[in-house]
């Protein structure tokens, strides 16, 4: 698997790999989003965009900040079960601030902790 970073300023400069990938979107002094994508450049350039539904990252994306992306390409042979455990992994060791969801948010989202324990209580 092979892990890269790169600053993003706007959708447009992106250099990114067309293929399975999980990331992580930073500012300066945090991780705002851990995400997984089929297809990691347009998935990125979708961030960047206004109908992205998280309404705190779209604002970031949207802003003159700095931004840093980390991201691990997944080989084609992964699963989406174990995709979705990479991503999981990721969430743990980075404590993204943007995807548990304000009450601002516009799209009906169920923050990470509470997904495990539905998981598990079923």
């Amino acid at each position: 698997m092979n892990e890269a970073i790169q600053i993003m300023m706007k959708s447009d400069n992106l250099d990114l790999p067309a293929c399975s990938a999980v990331y992580a979107i930073f500012s300066a002094s945090k991780c705002r989003f851990v995400g997984l994508a089929d297809n990691l450049q347009e998935h990125i350039k979708d961030h960047f965009k206004t109908a992205e539904p998280n309404i705190s990252l779209r604002y970031f994306m949207q802003s003159y900040k700095p931004k840093i992306l980390q991201y691990e390409v997944l080989g084609s042979a992964l699963s989406l079960a174990q995709r979705e455990l990479m991503k999981e992994k990721w969430i743990r060791l980075y404590c993204p601030t943007d995807n548990i969801p304000s009450r601002f948010s516009e799209a009906p989202h169920i923050p990470f902790q509470k997904q495990r324990i539905l998981q598990t209580a079923s």
